[in-house]
């Protein structure tokens, strides 16, 4: 339940808590650095105690203070009162083996089909620009039950056609992925600073699933570089509430 009279709040806070609640109902997640690590955070100080994080540099089930916010998913930080403190490939391995409710990752592309790049934009041999590269968040999209994206709503960011799939999410769309040999992803969604996208059951095409309340259906089409579909019950995504917004602040001032 939102309030009025609550403090102000960003955009990068309605997508922390946009994201969150995809994640509240999560036994384990996979979350990378930044507006996913708020959002896990949030969902399990707030809906879920029991939910376990998982960080790439091999920490599971961490107790993360909001008093020391990590910088790294690498930070010692990351590591206090973990349950476990396995190697990289090993924490890899769990996700391998099914153990990953769902996992959380940014984008520098992503497709209609929900393909990311995080490589190269422009051709890979002689790029315009080149990009940090996946780490392992390929594995983590081609493995994961569920996918949730955070990245902000540019039309430069939402193509036709990523220059480079770093992380597959439905290939061509359809039955692509599966008759590729990759695993049956459950859900993918992509929460920006606009709205709440997800795809549709059977052509895995990106349409619009829930607004949030400072924009519209015509923006997100407008800020979408390609013929995006909506979703026949689009959604009015909450604000954040105040007691959202006040942990988030706490968080902030931790950075």
């Amino acid at each position: 339940m939102s309030d009025d009279n609550a403090p102000e709040y960003s955009d990068e806070d309605q997508m922390v808590v946009t994201a969150s609640h995809l994640i509240e109902d999560y036994g384990t997640t996979f979350v990378g650095i930044g507006l996913p690590m708020r959002a896990a955070l949030l969902a399990q100080r707030l809906y879920n105690p029991e939910l376990v994080m998982v960080f790439e540099g091999g920490s599971i089930g961490p107790e993360i203070s909001t008093d020391y916010f990590p910088s790294s998913t690498n930070s010692m930080r990351v590591s206090r009162q973990a349950l476990m403190l396995p190697s990289i490939t090993d924490t890899f391995a769990f996700t391998q083996r099914g153990y990953m409710d769902g996992a959380m990752v940014g984008c520098a592309q992503i497709d209609k089909h929900g393909n990311i790049n995080t490589s190269v934009i422009g051709d890979f041999d002689d790029p315009k620009v080149r990009l940090t590269g996946g780490g392992g968040a390929g594995d983590l999209t081609a493995l994961a039950e569920e996918l949730t994206v955070v990245t902000k709503h540019e039309k430069q960011r939402f193509v036709e056609e990523v220059d480079f799939v770093t992380s597959p999410g439905y290939l061509s769309g359809g039955s692509a992925r599966e008759e590729s040999g990759l695993p049956s992803v459950e859900n993918i969604r992509v929460v920006t600073d606009l709205g709440l996208l997800g795809f549709d059951p059977e052509t895995k095409e990106m349409r619009i699933e829930g607004v949030h309340s400072h924009s519209s259906v015509e923006e997100i089409k407008e800020n979408t570089g390609f013929d995006i579909g909506v979703a026949d019950d689009v959604e009015s995504v909450a604000p954040p509430s105040t007691e959202e917004r006040t942990f988030l602040d706490r968080i902030e001032s931790a950075r």
